[in-house]
C-alpha cells in the first residue's frame, strides 16, 4: 500500500512501481483527475482510495473522480470504514 500527498507519485505507480492500493489525500483538481486517469489506464491497475475535505465547489469533480477511483472518503475519515475498504480491495 502506498499513501501519498504527492500527486507526482501517482505517475510512478502508473508505471508499475508496485503497490496493491494507493491512498491519495489531495484536494480535487483537474490535474489530479488527469493523473488518476493515467493510473487507471496504466499497466499497474492499482485501486485508489481518495481522501479529501468535502466542499460543495468540488461536486462536479467528485463525480468525475468516482469513475476513476475505488472509493472516495471525506475527512474526517472513520478509520474502521477505511480499514474495511482496504481489506476488501486487497482481498479482490
Amino acid at each position: 500500500m502506498v499513501t501519498t500527498t504527492n500527486i507526482s507519485a501517482i505517475e510512478e505507480l502508473a508505471s508499475g512501481a508496485g503497490a496493491d492500493v494507493a491512498i491519495v489525500d489531495e484536494t480535487p483538481s483537474e490535474c489530479l483527475l488527469s493523473r488518476l486517469e493515467n493510473l487507471r489506464d496504466g499497466s499497474a491497475k492499482i485501486p485508489v482510495i481518495m481522501l479529501y475535505v468535502y466542499n460543495a465547489r468540488y461536486v462536479a469533480l467528485d463525480r468525475a473522480f468516482r469513475s476513476h477511483v475505488a472509493s472516495v472518503y471525506y475527512k474526517p475519515v472513520e478509520v474502521s470504514l477505511l480499514s474495511k475498504r482496504i481489506d476488501e480491495l486487497l482481498a479482490a
